[in-house]
C-alpha cells in the first residue's frame, strides 16, 4: 500500500515539470503580474519537495503518519479550491481534472495510508 505515495510523488512532480515549462515557454512580457512567475516557479520548487519528501516516506514508512498528514492536508485543500474555481467558472475542466481531481483522489488514497498506519 505504501506504494501510494509513489502516486503522490509522480503527481507532485509532473505538476512541477508543468508549471516550470509553462514559466519559461509561454510567458509573454504583458502576460501579467511578474508575481504570478515568481509564484508558479516557487510552487514547482515547493511540489519538487513534496514528492522528494514522499520518496523519502516510501523508503522510511516508519515516519508516514506525522508526515503524510500535511500532504494530506495540502492535496485536500488543493481539491478544495479547484471546486470552487470550476464551480465559478474560473479554470476550465482540463485544468480542474490535472490539478484538482488528481489531488483529490490522491488526497483520498493518502487519507486512506494514514487510518491504515495509524
Amino acid at each position: 500500500m505504501n506504494y501510494i505515495l509513489l502516486v503522490g510523488a509522480a503527481l507532485n512532480f509532473f505538476a512541477a515539470i508543468k508549471l516550470i515549462s509553462e514559466s519559461f515557454s509561454s510567458v509573454r512580457s504583458d502576460a501579467g503580474p511578474e508575481d504570478y512567475l515568481f509564484l508558479k516557479i516557487f510552487v514547482a520548487g515547493v511540489a519538487i519537495a513534496f514528492a522528494s519528501l514522499y520518496l523519502y516516506l516510501f523508503n522510511y514508512p516508519q515516519f508516514i503518519v506525522p508526515f503524510l498528514a500535511f500532504g494530506a492536508s495540502t492535496k485536500s485543500w488543493a481539491f478544495a479550491v479547484s471546486v470552487y474555481l470550476v464551480s465559478t467558472k474560473r479554470i476550465g475542466t482540463r485544468l480542474f481534472i490535472e490539478l484538482g481531481l488528481s489531488n483529490g483522489v490522491v488526497a483520498g488514497m493518502f487519507w486512506f495510508l494514514i487510518y491504515q498506519n495509524a
